[in-house]
Order: C-alpha cells, then structure tokens, then sequence
C-alpha cells in the first residue's frame, strides 16, 4: 500500500481518448460511462480527446459537454499529437498518478511502456476484441466494452 493510499489521498488522473479509433459514426465508446467508471480510481485532473481535422464539428461538441478538451490534429495525424499531449500532460508532469489512453491501437504502445516508466499506473479503455493485446498487457487495469 502507497502513502497516499493509506492517507486516502485521491489518485490524480490524465485521460486521453484517440477519437480516430474509438468515437467513429459506426461503434463509439460511452464516454460518460467510462469517465464515470475511471472516477473510482481517482480525480480526472486532464481529460483530452484528439480528433482528425476533418472529423464532424458535433462530435467535438459532444465530448466537450462531458468534460473533455478537443484537441483537432491537422489531418489524419493523430497519432502524433495524442503521444505529444501524453508524454507532455501525463507523464513529465509530477502531478499524475494514473494515465488512462482510450484506444485500441496498438501504436501507443511505447507510450504506455514510457508511462509505466516514469511510475504512473496505466489503465486502456476500448472495445472488447478489438484492443491492442500488448497494450492490455502494459496496463495496470483495463476497462473493455
């Protein structure tokens, strides 16, 4: 058990949602329902979802009214900016605790390993079967829908 776990300390939390994969026209994930159940694990301190340029302008809208910040990457690149915001919110900063990627995409999986170095506890959100194995594997907790 941590310090801050025995002093009931809330864990201080980042989130970061690749839009790209999970929030399609097709199959998207509820976001509501997944925050709600990351809460249990601590204070969301940092929640961003990253979004394609060309992505539809309503869902930006929707993720805004639950609390996240829409970052829009310039084109399809957003891969690139989601890995930039993580390393810089959620791993360099000293202030987190748990970093949380919600993607099944296989290409954050350095980032996770560099989370998991730098001492946050990793936690991967997706669809049940369609989630990156090596990332379920870095992950302290997984949350599959």
């Amino acid at each position: 058990m941590s310090i801050q776990d025995a002093l009931g300390i809330k864990k201080k939390i980042a989130v970061f949602v690749d839009g790209q994969n999970v929030l399609s026209e097709g199959k998207s994930i509820n976001l509501m329902k997944v925050k709600q159940e990351i809460q249990k694990y601590g204070e969301i301190i940092t929640a961003k979802v990253f979004l394609a340029s060309h992505t539809p302008l309503h869902v930006g809208d929707n993720v805004t009214g639950l609390g996240f910040k829409v970052i829009r990457a310039v084109g399809d690149d957003v891969d690139s900016v989601l890995t930039l915001h993580g390393v810089l919110d959620g791993i360099i900063d000293g202030n987190i605790d748990i970093f949380v990627l919600i993607s099944g995409d296989s290409d954050y999986n350095d980032l996770l390993h560099m989370a998991k170095k730098y001492g946050k506890r990793v936690m991967v959100v997706g669809f049940n079967g369609r989630i990156s194995k090596a990332n379920l594997n870095v992950a302290n907790w997984s949350i599959l829908e």
